[in-house]
């Protein structure tokens, strides 16, 4: 079989801000190809160790560029010379922050608005220049104030305070320390040059002339520990590669959705209501009682009981009430037994919009669609309604709920004190029209096929000239059918192919295209041929997830991809297929 031009995912990911990085091979050596990759916002993964984590996990932004507006340095005082060292990957991009005798106080800041209670690891990378020492320090948060620890940087020691350093050899360290942040609010995260193990910064401003220390791969993350390093720009256009139940990982391409629970894990906020009605006792809520699905101590328990209570009047639950547009809204939430008993929970929005879920010992995340006439007040309940058939008391654990609108829950959007927005996924590759077969060629996709929306169709795969005159594109139409379309130069020659589709489930597609030669596979069975003549205009763009013009994406993930510009045959499309 043929070697592909461009290949992407099948276990082999790797991204960056605004780029996706593919890879083709030519003989025994890979070269990476570059796909541009926006969502212009943060958003959620699970990692490989099962883990949901905020893409990127690093706070920081510009972690890697201390001369970057995002960092705060003195007017005066000091220099940064970028890119002047070789860093511990082995690349000429560590910094130097030299002092030039003006200033005792040398330093680069970042300021950073943390809107939760819980720990928080600060960590650099330091290597000693003409200068011993180094200090970090977080400034501004309660609990934190003024925390400052100093580092030997050449002995590789903490002088001063509880931190942690480990040699990550030539001379490099990773210093870091954990911030306990009790309250909201805005605080300076803060590198310097300290003397003499005690104090940071220079007794006079002639000491600090000269005086330099080098720096690279600034980090903030949640937890008591240093996560591996990762290196950030602005933090948002930042592919997202999920392993959840797929050990390979597959990448999330979503729509634009909002979470308009405004504290989706801090259920201890009034937005919150505990109720205690009839028989049943008010509902208790306990913060940062438990390990999450982040892996922090940050699930909230959740205590309920009905006494006996057997009518709906009976109720021992919290709720919070929203504002809903009209159409499908999906409400959802974490869920784990906290005491290893199972229980029936009622989960719903009223009386007469209500689920009994079940809570295991494992966490398992809760979702139920309702749809909405007009828009109005929509609510998310969790606990116990006398007359539903939940249990009559129940210790669970709740974590990450989550209101959207849509027919179907989509990764967490963390918020803390207002709704946020996550934007939709877009990623392609422009100018490969040396990569793409403009006579004959293959296309290969293998998706989850998890969420399909009734009168909506999402394009899968596409290579395109960049408008609908010259395109091959295989999409899920509205219909719920797999559609291959096929148009060169004019719509007269539009090859027009479907096949109904299984319904949820794994699927290996293949398209291959040849003037009087076109057939697609799924799942190593031929779904459809066509013996049209066709001649397209230069082919330059491919796309993922998305049609030609950004238009229509994919609400699945994507596993892997491959194009390559050979017609391959049927039974190589069969084998490349066959799950």
């Amino acid at each position: 079989m043929a070697e592909p031009t461009i290949q992407l995912g099948g276990g082999n990911w790797a991204g960056k801000s605004d780029n996706l990085l593919g890879y083709y091979k030519e003989g025994e050596r890979f070269y990476k190809q570059d796909f541009t990759f926006s969502r212009s916002t943060t958003g959620t993964y699970t990692d490989k160790d099962g883990y949901i984590q905020e893409m990127p996990y690093n706070l920081l932004n510009y972690s890697e560029d201390f001369d970057n507006a995002a960092w705060t340095t003195l007017a005066s005082g000091e220099t940064i010379v970028s890119n002047s060292v070789i860093s511990p990957d082995g690349t000429l991009n560590a910094d130097t922050l030299e002092g030039d005798g003006s200033s005792t106080n040398v330093y680069v800041r970042q300021d950073i608005t943390l809107n939760t209670s819980t720990n928080y690891t600060f960590s650099i990378f330091a290597k000693k220049g003409t200068n011993d020492f180094l200090a970090i320090s977080a400034e501004g948060y309660s609990g934190a104030t003024n925390t400052i620890v100093i580092f030997d940087i050449n002995n590789g020691s903490v002088t001063t305070g509880t931190a942690n350093i480990e040699d990550y050899g030539n001379g490099w360290f990773r210093c870091s320390y954990t911030i306990p942040i009790s309250t909201d609010g805005v605080g300076r995260f803060l590198i310097y040059p300290a003397y003499n193990g005690t104090t940071r910064g220079f007794p006079t401003s002639s000491d600090a002339n000269g005086q330099n220390i080098y720096l690279y791969g600034a980090q903030l993350n949640k937890g008591t520990s240093a996560k591996t390093y990762f290196p950030t720009t602005t933090r948002l256009n930042m592919p997202r590669v999920d392993y959840l139940n797929n050990s390979n990982g597959s990448l999330i391409l979503e729509p634009q959705r909002s979470n308009l629970v405004t504290y989706s894990s801090d259920f201890s906020d009034s937005s919150w209501f505990k109720l205690g009605l009839g028989t049943a006792s008010t509902a208790i809520v306990t913060t940062d009682y438990a390990t999450s699905p982040e892996g922090l101590n940050n699930a909230t328990r959740l205590q309920v009981d009905l006494n006996g209570g057997t009518t709906s009047s009976d109720q021992s639950l919290i709720y919070d009430a929203l504002t809903v547009s009209s159409g499908d809204n999906t409400r959802s939430i974490y869920v784990k037994s906290n005491d290893g008993n199972t229980y029936d929970v009622y989960f719903g929005g009223t009386l007469s919009s209500y689920e009994i879920k079940e809570v295991t010992s494992e966490w398992t995340r809760i979702d139920a669609t309702r749809n909405f006439a007009s828009a109005g007040t929509g609510y998310l309940s969790i606990g116990l309604r006398g007359g539903t058939g939940c249990s009559d008391n129940a210790d669970i654990l709740i974590y990450g709920a989550q209101v959207e609108s849509g027919s179907y829950p989509t990764t967490l959007i963390n918020t803390q004190g207002s709704s946020v927005t996550r934007n939709a996924d877009a990623c392609n590759i422009t100018d490969v029209a040396d990569r793409i077969g403009q006579t004959e060629g293959t296309l290969f996709c293998e998706i989850d096929l998890n969420n399909i929306v009734s009168g909506y169709s999402q394009y899968v795969i596409v290579i395109s000239d960049g408008s609908a005159a010259n395109r091959v594109q295989f999409l899920n139409n509205s219909g719920n059918d797999w559609q291959l379309f096929i148009t060169a130069n004019t719509i007269s020659n539009n090859i027009n192919l479907t096949t109904s589709t299984s319904g949820v489930g794994r699927y290996k597609i293949a398209i291959a295209y040849k003037s009087g030669d076109v057939v697609y596979y799924i799942n190593g069975v031929q779904k459809g041929t066509s013996n049209e003549t066709f001649t397209f205009s230069t082919l330059t763009d491919f796309d993922l997830g998305q049609r030609y013009d950004d238009l229509f994406p994919l609400l699945n993930p994507i596993n892997q991809a491959q194009l390559y510009n050979t017609r391959l045959s049927n039974s190589e499309l069969a084998t490349l297929t066959t799950l």
